[in-house]
């Protein structure tokens, strides 16, 4: 009860938080199948499991990336890409020709 009157008291739905928020975790835990995916090579294990885990590691990866753009919505990705578009504006611009 007391989060729908939070979350309606800041003007936002409770279903679109969950699932901004949902997502968010998703990507962030994108990066850490990649920092497994990284990992894989440095490990004791048989070419045979290291493969393995590295088609596992890039599967999990994608599908959670994607999963938690898909329920972040358009909007905050298209924010964030603004942002980086900026940033690399910014630094052609302090780059001398």
């Amino acid at each position: 009860m007391s989060d729908v009157i939070i979350s309606e008291s800041h003007g936002g739905n409770l279903t679109r938080d969950w699932r901004k928020w949902s997502g968010v975790a998703l990507v962030l835990l994108a990066g850490f199948w990649f920092a497994c995916l990284l990992a894989v090579p440095f490990t004791g294990f048989s070419t045979v499991t290291k493969a393995f885990l590295g088609t596992a590691f890039f599967v999990l990866m994608e599908g959670s990336f994607y999963l938690g753009v898909f329920l972040m919505g358009r909007q905050l990705l298209s924010k964030y890409w603004a942002a980086v578009k900026d940033k690399v504006r910014h630094r052609s611009r302090s780059e001398p020709s």
